[in-house]
């Protein structure tokens, strides 16, 4: 996983210039056993301390079911992304907001961190929560 993410942002980086070089309107797609796990993006990144950390501006990732179609959306108007031997860390004192697909849950806050190795993702302040759960059965206002 952080091969395709690392391989891609140190290469473009690489491509563009020195370490210190800005990567700007970049994007890719991550697969993994044939099948699309997730399409990243964003507006600028910026390395920090090498080509192991970027600072990331208008961070846009969508994540797909093992059956392709599409899960959640996750969206940060700047964060800070590590790059380790076997995965990914995403965090920032800023915004985040996820939302499923389908429309039934809607989750955002403000500080964060998500360390995609371990499945984990942790919001510390203003955490907003939307559940749209559908009703079943008839008209209950009888």
């Amino acid at each position: 996983m952080v091969g395709l993410l690392g391989g891609l942002l140190a290469g473009i980086v690489l491509a563009q210039g020195p370490a210190t070089s800005v990567v700007r309107n970049w994007a890719f797609t991550l697969q993994k056993d044939g099948r699309t796990q997730g399409r990243f993006k964003g507006g600028v990144a910026t390395p920090v301390g090498g080509l192991r950390a970027f600072d990331v501006e208008d961070f846009h990732v969508d994540t797909f079911r093992a059956d392709g179609e599409l899960d959640l959306t996750a969206e940060s108007p700047a964060c800070r992304v590590y790059l380790t031997n076997d995965s990914f860390i995403v965090t920032s004192p800023g915004a985040l907001k996820v939302v499923q697909a389908e429309g039934r849950f809607e989750l955002s806050g403000e500080g964060f961190y998500w360390d995609q190795g371990a499945q984990r993702l942790v919001i510390s302040n203003r955490v907003k929560t939307l559940l749209a759960i559908p009703l079943s059965g008839g008209d209950r206002s009888k």
